[in-house]
């Protein structure tokens, strides 16, 4: 702010500063929702509001503190809570240019905001951006054209004042990439080190041209001069891509964004379980630790992050339980830390616990105290109201916080039957496990659709299609999927063959990355096919697995109204997808009816006249 902007009035607090008697003595005070967790700082917070000394509270990437945020960090889930309890007095102002319809829906229930005080502004202006997407056939035609693409623009522009952002999943990618530069370009590259300031610092200042950084850098820098974002990678969903293209062209220069990312077919056997829509999550987040590096893992590797297979998350929550349940009061809890294991994944974890505890409403609230490497130990302040909840209590805060997220109705009953507050914990992990997974699975692989539908479609195309995805009429969002929900599988076949507007079918899309319905998933599966030619069989294979038996019949009377829009390879994946429900006879008859009789049908019918005569005549 100082060296960028000439703002001096301006301080940064950080969380191990001393709290005590704190007075502001700046106009602007930049802190982050870990500092604001400390238990020093809101005392003397709760003095400031109660004296009406702070003006306003400014939420910058507000997207950040939502339950669906992808990094589930608690500290930032806490925030909501602690302004709104002890800041009552401000106004808050939230910015974000990056909220989709499921963020904001969770941002108007957690800091109350009402639909009128929601703002869409967002912009993709259709002339400034350039687009280039590259499917590549393997991680190292994925590495060599990033350098490729990185080694071009800086023969263009290593003499101007141009800047470039190469965007990786982590730092290691980003430590190779620079290694394997030409020695002549990687003079004017740098690598962006947390640790270090000056590497950003002297890419500000024009010292670098080029800076590779993880893909978390891409929040909140405003340089003018960045005119190309190369992504080594698959981006994790359009939001995020957004949030980094938006990084380019803030001086009204022309921008371009680079992608580099795994196409679907290079993918071997083994691994197209991560493309798959109805891979059970337990086992994504299994294989994550099993698997060889390749694209898609490691953007799954970026969204699942620290977060622990299902029964260790569980048992973690019960562990901290059990050791609260017995205090009466008011107390310190001091976890201890494995000095083998990286100490801020350790306390990650505890915080992600404490946060469940919080969210059923066994504990009212909870503070850092400290938290001290040194020492091996994480210090929080739990703060329990004058009774302590019982079973009943922790039921109704489950169940009410649940009404809120959607509709949930089965998990809602199972929470009611709960006999104790174990069980509670249990239903609860179970839900949030499998729909926050979900939601960023299925925001992750509509990116991978996006990107290989429209790899070959001009810049305008492309930025309708993401303008649309930030759209915010929410109640247009929800009478386009209420009356989607009410169609019948002949009815939405009909709507989609006939010519749907795109926009409903955007709405459709943020409506079922929000919550699963399977009407809405088999209306996207057949607008990938007629308006994009890019079928998803995986997604088709989701929607038969949740069709009851009259549901399934329909379904297979209208295969044959969109059968002849697909190549052969996916006419007889379609057919063994629908042949894990019935006949491969059934299945054929019903198709051909409508169709007239094509290779395919010929190479079914050799195949079971070699498999039941052929051996006769070897």
């Amino acid at each position: 702010m100082k060296k960028q902007h000439g703002f001096d009035n301006v301080i940064h607090l950080e969380l191990g500063m001393d709290f005590n008697e704190y007075i502001p003595e700046n106009k602007l005070v930049y802190l982050t929702p870990t500092t604001f967790m400390n238990r020093d700082f809101i005392l003397e917070i709760i003095k400031l509001n109660f004296e009406e000394f702070i003006a306003n509270v400014v939420l910058d990437e507000v997207h950040c503190i939502s339950n669906w945020s992808h990094d589930f960090r608690p500290e930032y889930l806490m925030l909501s809570f602690n302004l709104n309890y002890f800041v009552d007095k401000v106004m808050f102002l939230c910015f974000t240019a990056t909220a989709d319809y499921t963020v904001v829906k969770d941002l108007q229930n957690q800091l109350d905001i009402r639909p009128e005080d929601v703002h869409s502004n967002i912009e993709i202006k259709k002339n400034k951006y350039c687009f280039k997407f590259c499917g590549c056939s393997s991680q190292g035609e994925i590495f060599s054209k990033t350098i490729y693409e990185i080694e071009n623009f800086l023969r263009k522009t290593k003499f101007n004042n141009k800047k470039a952002l190469v965007l990786t999943k982590n730092r290691e990618i980003s430590k190779a990439l620079h290694r394997e530069l030409s020695e002549d370009y990687r003079v004017y590259v740098d690598v962006f080190n947390p640790d270090l300031p000056s590497s950003y610092e002297d890419f500000a200042e024009g010292k670098y041209n080029v800076l590779i950084a993880d893909s978390d850098l891409g929040i909140g820098i405003n340089l003018p001069d960045i005119t190309d974002i190369i992504h080594l990678g698959l981006p994790v969903s359009k939001s995020q891509f957004v949030q980094e293209i938006g990084r380019a062209g803030r001086k009204q220069d022309d921008a371009r964004s680079i992608v580099l990312f795994l196409e679907k077919d290079a993918y071997s056997s083994k691994n197209r379980i991560f493309l798959h829509r109805d891979t059970p999550i337990e086992q994504i987040v299994a294989l994550l630790k099993k698997t060889k590096q390749n694209d898609i893992n490691q953007a799954f590797a970026k969204i699942f992050g620290g977060i622990e297979e299902q029964d260790e998350y569980y048992n973690g929550i019960i562990s901290l339980y059990d050791k609260l349940r017995m205090v009466e009061k008011h107390t310190e809890l001091r976890l201890h830390t494995n000095p083998r294991e990286p100490y801020n994944q350790q306390v990650s974890k505890y915080m992600r616990h404490l946060y469940v505890l919080y969210r059923i409403g066994f504990v009212f609230n909870w503070y850092i105290v400290s938290l001290n490497e040194e020492d091996n130990c994480a210090i929080f302040y739990i703060d329990f109201k004058e009774k302590k909840p019982e079973v009943k209590d922790v039921i109704q805060k489950t169940v009410d916080y649940l009404h809120v997220m959607g509709d949930y109705k089965r998990e809602i009953s199972s929470i009611k039957s709960a006999k104790s507050i174990e069980e509670v914990i249990g239903y609860y992990v179970d839900w949030h496990y499998h729909q926050f997974l979900y939601h960023h699975r299925e925001q992750l692989l509509e990116m991978l659709d996006f990107l290989e539908a429209y790899k070959e479609r001009d810049a305008s195309q492309t930025v309708e299609v993401l303008s649309n995805h930030f759209s915010l009429s929410l109640l247009e969002i929800e009478q386009d999927s209420d009356r989607a929900n009410m169609l019948t599988i002949k009815d939405a076949t009909a709507l989609v063959l006939n010519g749907v507007d795109s926009r409903m079918i955007d709405n459709i899309r943020k409506s079922n990355e929000n919550e699963y319905s399977t009407k809405l998933d088999y209306l996207l599966f057949l607008y990938n096919i007629v308006a994009l030619n890019s079928p998803d069989i995986s997604r088709f294979e989701r929607v038969l697995g949740n069709l009851n038996e009259i549901e399934f019949n329909e379904t297979l009377e209208q295969v044959g109204a969109f059968y002849n829009r697909l190549n052969p390879r996916n006419k007889i994946l379609l057919i063994n997808s629908l042949c894990k429900r019935t006949t491969l006879k059934q299945t054929i008859d019903a198709i051909y009816s409508k169709v007239q009789k094509d290779t395919v049908f010929y190479g079914i019918l050799a195949l079971c006249a070699n498999s039941k005569w052929g051996h006769q005549y070897v």
